[in-house]
């Protein structure tokens, strides 16, 4: 009997030992990762189901290139500062601290062609917040270098003789304009140049634009067209032309800018209801119903205008002197039509200057330069040493540059080439791009102006 008890309080000894243990045992175990991951440095986005409701994060691709991506991220209703976590195909890409109800970022590190898809969670202690929708980036796909030279034409020659600026209306309409002498039917020199080239798809007219139906004007610096019957030039003043006839109409004199020195050389418009012309010792004007000029803050030469209309306008202006020392800088002309400094710190000449937004713009002067979205400026180093005058794209992966010594060079997004087929003995002087059909203009090694055409 007492064997028997004395085996029972073993038993339950033995037994009471065994539920302690499994009590500690399962006290001891690390809690389950809520389902799809989210504890530790695991960056993969909780299930919905594990989420708290505490506000919304919301994703929307702003902009992309071939290898770039702008993301913008909204918050709502959620308490900030918050860290959010940013993956990119179910991989960490970003991590963070959201300070603001809405903020971008910016990727770089993205491949041509390919779909991302972003999204976005708010990280908390025990378990992951909110979670945004997915947003997809598709990244550009590089264009093609596949551009054949198919005309080289020199003009004049009797006297210095070059062309300024270059305008495509299409394959089988380009204007280029600046100074062209020829000999007249003595074999003199004529004293009124041509100033006007024209392709009208078959062959070119070389003629001569007056104002005041007898005064030649002898060198015209810029044109911009509207329609195929609404030019405008700009020669020091500014002009307009209805294509066909040979008198033109003063429109603007500079006679009426405040600077002796003042000229205008070069133009830029939405429509022909609102018009600007920049041009030397800092020159600024901008038609609106009617003119004024801009207070641009510099007497440095302004040597081109680019512009975007739409939802969110922007227009911008190169500033440098080609050989004489003066500011190095790009101005913003403001909706209140005031010029304000735009963020250049590369200390190098800019000349011309081109853009599709305001995420990425392509300048060339001292060097070619792509912005970035940090502010900075980066210098394409693999372009050639030699200063550029134009600047123009169809795309961010379509952009085609000029400049001295023949050059010419093409970006498709990723990589630059030169075309060496191009580099006639000339300086180009500038440049246009538009329908795969690419115009350098300038002036030949023989005093000659030329003119290039590329075709893709």
């Amino acid at each position: 009997m007492k064997r028997n008890s004395f085996l029972s309080s073993v038993f339950q000894i033995t037994l009471l030992l065994l539920m302690i243990f499994l009590f500690f045992f399962e006290s001891c175990k690390s809690p389950t990762a809520p389902k799809g991951g989210g504890g530790g440095n695991d960056s993969t986005i909780v299930d919905s189901t594990a989420i708290d409701t505490a506000g919304n994060i919301s994703l929307s691709i702003a902009e992309v290139s071939c290898t770039e991506a702008w993301i913008n991220i909204s918050s709502n209703g959620m308490t900030l500062p918050a860290q959010i976590l940013i993956n990119r195909n179910n991989n960490e890409a970003f991590n963070f601290t959201l300070a603001a109800k809405d903020t971008a970022i910016y990727d770089s590190t993205l491949s041509a062609n390919q779909s991302y898809v972003y999204s976005a969670v708010k990280i908390n202690k025990k378990v992951n917040g909110p979670k945004s929708n997915n947003a997809t980036a598709s990244t550009l796909d590089t264009t093609d270098h596949n551009f054949n030279v198919v005309q080289v034409q020199t003009f004049g020659g009797a006297a210095s003789s070059y062309l300024k600026d270059v305008a495509i209306i299409d394959e089988n309409n380009i204007y280029a304009v600046g100074t062209i002498y020829e000999y007249d039917s003595t074999g003199q020199i004529d004293p009124y140049p041509y100033n006007m080239i024209h392709w009208d798809g078959k062959k070119w007219e070389v003629k001569k634009l007056f104002y005041n139906t007898s005064s030649i004007i002898n060198t015209i610096d810029g044109i911009y067209i509207f329609s195929p019957n609404d030019f405008y030039l700009a020669a020091g003043s500014i002009f307009h032309w209805d294509g066909s006839s040979s008198s033109t109409q003063l429109v603007y004199s500079r006679l009426n800018l405040s600077d002796s020195r003042a000229t205008i050389e070069k133009l830029y418009g939405n429509t022909s209801s609102q018009l600007y012309g920049v041009g030397d010792a800092g020159t600024i004007v901008v038609y609106n119903g009617t003119w004024q000029q801009i207070q641009s803050g510099t007497t440095t030469n302004i040597d081109d205008i680019y512009g975007i209309g739409g939802t969110d306008p922007m227009i911008l202006c190169a500033v440098s002197n080609v050989v004489t020392a003066g500011d190095n800088k790009i101005l913003s002309i403001t909706n209140s039509n005031t010029a304000q400094p735009y963020s250049w710190n590369t200390g190098k000449r800019v000349q011309s200057i081109w853009f599709e937004d305001s995420r990425k713009i392509f300048t060339c002067g001292g060097g070619v330069y792509i912005s970035s979205s940090s502010g900075n400026w980066v210098k394409q180093q693999s372009l050639p040493s030699v200063n550029t005058n134009r600047i123009r794209g169809m795309a961010k992966n379509d952009v085609f540059v000029a400049g001295d010594f023949g050059m010419v060079a093409h970006f498709n997004g990723v990589t630059w080439k030169v075309y060496d087929e191009s580099a006639v003995s000339s300086n180009f002087y500038s440049m246009d791009y538009k329908n795969n059909i690419m115009a350098a203009v300038g002036e030949s090694s023989s005093g000659k102006a030329v003119i290039v055409i590329m075709k893709r």
